[in-house]
């Protein structure tokens, strides 16, 4: 059971938010770019030392702490390549007895 006055309502209701629809209209540039200022003025109030500075420090370390990184396992590759040609080397100058590939390939007539 529906009561007398929910389709006045519902006829009500659909007026209002027709006439919204038609009276709307999308932001000037002015009102954009002063709203743009009031966001940014709560983030430097909200931020003691300055919210700018803050994520330039981090992007500076993160950088710096890939670096390092990059170059810590550049020198390991590097080192771990060296030592096994050595092995291999001096593999060789034995016989190839402790390396199986060699006293494989040996083996081939």
């Amino acid at each position: 059971m529906t009561a007398t006055g929910e389709g006045k309502g519902r006829r009500a209701l659909a007026a209002l938010s027709d006439l919204a629809r038609r009276s709307a209209r999308p932001p000037t540039p002015a009102q954009l770019d002063s709203g743009l200022r009031a966001v940014r003025s709560r983030l430097d109030d909200a931020q003691p030392n300055g919210w700018r500075a803050f994520p330039r420090r981090w992007v500076v370390l993160s950088w710096t702490v890939l670096g390092i990184l990059a170059a810590t396992s550049a020198l390991v590759a590097l080192s771990t390549m060296v030592s096994r040609s050595r092995g291999i080397a001096a593999s060789i100058e034995r016989g190839g007895r402790s390396c199986p590939l060699v006293s494989c390939l040996s083996r081939l007539p």
